[in-house]
């Protein structure tokens, strides 16, 4: 027999938890929320941006180094997420793939631009709120002015 209409939506609902979780961090990184940033990361969360110093354990190690990095005021973002595939690995785990497109201009000149693909895990925690776990970002394509 299949599975009832509850645990149908509960992956649903799974599924758009995480990726909010996705969108909410390149809404604060897009326009400098660093308030907001550590809500975005769990505690023990890893990220690695795709380059041996663009390493960081931890909420804060992780929003310190991002916060560090992208908060100058001529600097701008955009993260241009797509294609969300999302995987229910349990009720309150799940990886998802999403292919990024990104922009950053520093005074008016492109700096940088390129794409490539996120590896997500995202959890629920004990508040209810889903958050990232662990990112990894390997760009296909990376091109920079600097």
């Amino acid at each position: 027999m299949g599975k009832s209409i509850e645990e149908r939506l509960r992956v649903i609902e799974i599924k758009d938890a995480a990726a909010m979780a996705m969108y909410r961090y390149w809404r604060c990184l897009d326009y400098k929320l660093f308030d907001e940033l550590p809500d975005v990361f769990t505690e023990d969360a890893y990220g690695d941006w795709g380059m041996p110093t663009w390493r960081k354990t931890g909420r804060a190690e992780i929003c310190e180094w991002l916060q560090a990095n992208e908060s100058q005021s001529d600097l701008r973002l955009s993260h241009f997420g797509h294609n969300p595939e999302i995987f229910v690995m349990g009720d309150k785990e799940a990886h998802g793939i999403f292919k990024l497109q990104d922009l950053v201009m520093v005074g008016g000149m492109k700096i940088m631009a390129g794409f490539g693909q996120y590896r997500m895990v995202f959890v629920e925690c004990d508040d209810g709120v889903w958050r990232i776990k662990r990112l990894n970002l390997n760009y296909a394509y990376h091109e920079s002015n600097q």
